[in-house]
């Protein structure tokens, strides 16, 4: 092969790859997030995420009953998004629906948030805290 169809080759690959966009570290989605729509320093609904790809999604409802779901989550870098396996959404009256899976894209904002979005239309999501 000519070595000018070799450079264009690799030229073209590494810009194609350098230019799919910043991909998110795993390690840095692993920790405690907060929902947005509550007071973020007293936390309502919350998520944690396990270096062991594990997590835990705790309600506290206003009544004090606590509610909570764990289960499994897998990260596609390429999508930028989580898997979460077996989630529960809840309010006060708990979770009606069983356990399912909820895809949630990876936002880093430019403040270098960590945000699962759970509506990006509406702006709402789970943030990073710790």
């Amino acid at each position: 092969m000519d070595k000018k169809v070799i450079l264009i080759l690799i030229a073209v690959f590494t810009i194609s790859v350098l230019g799919c966009g910043q991909s998110t570290n795993r390690e840095i989605l692993i920790g405690k997030y907060c929902f947005n729509r509550f007071n973020q320093n007293s936390p309502k609904d919350s998520l944690f995420l396990f270096n062991d790809s594990t997590y835990i999604h705790k309600y506290w409802a206003s009544d004090a009953k606590i509610f909570d779901v764990s289960g499994h989550w897998i990260y596609n870098s390429g999508g930028q998004e989580i898997l979460f396996s077996g989630f529960k959404f809840f309010s006060d009256a708990g979770s009606r629906l069983p356990p399912g899976n909820w895809f949630s894209r990876v936002k880093i904002s430019e403040n270098n948030e960590v945000r699962l979005m759970y509506s990006e239309e509406n702006n709402i999501y789970f943030i990073k805290v710790k």
